[in-house]
């Protein structure tokens, strides 16, 4: 199988870029640690990252291609899925905000497609693990509401594992401990 098209070793891990239109329409956060970098919609275009943590530079194996594939050919659903979970959670971290900051940073919302003018994808992260024939994957949000620490969420296909800061796409220890979970 041939390497993924532009993929790349960037001295940390395999990059590349792909546009996935579920992500159109969001924030674009392509600046400093997920800082917004334009007032325009994104496009959907996306960093994608191989094993963010704890994988060497040798060349990409098939499987893990596939992996990455799965999660660009799934990005419709995967979206979804991290919206909601995003969604899901928003309350809680709302509930956080004092009075005044609410209608600045976290106004209150409807629906999934209100996030759009709140939050935008920073990257794709997929781990080098899988479960069940299913890769494990991070998305990696900047939001209004916490510009040091974004959101993070980390599925498994397009089951929500967990949900928090950016860190959580990246991390994977929280993969391989559910991963273990479902053996």
């Amino acid at each position: 199988m041939p390497l993924f098209p532009g993929f790349e070793w960037d001295g940390y891990f395999w990059t590349t870029t792909a546009i996935i239109p579920a992500w159109g329409g969001y924030q674009a956060r392509e600046g400093a640690y997920g800082g917004q970098s334009s007032d325009l919609p994104a496009i959907g275009l996306i960093r994608i990252v191989f094993a963010p943590e704890g994988r060497d530079d040798s060349p990409m194996r098939p499987e893990e291609v596939s992996q990455v594939q799965w999660a660009i050919e799934h990005g419709g659903s995967v979206e979804a899925a991290a919206a909601q979970a995003v969604f899901a959670q928003y309350p809680e971290w709302q509930a956080d905000f004092h009075e005044d900051e609410v209608a600045e940073f976290m106004p209150d919302i409807k629906t999934t497609a209100d996030l759009k003018k709140l939050m935008g994808i920073t990257s794709i992260n997929v781990h080098q693990i899988s479960a069940s024939g299913l890769a494990y994957i991070g998305i990696e949000l900047g939001c209004t509401w916490d510009v040091e620490h974004g959101i993070g969420v980390l599925l498994h296909g397009t089951r929500v594992v967990d949900v928090g800061g950016a860190d959580t796409a990246i991390l994977l220890w929280i993969a391989k401990l559910d991963a273990e979970k479902q053996q």
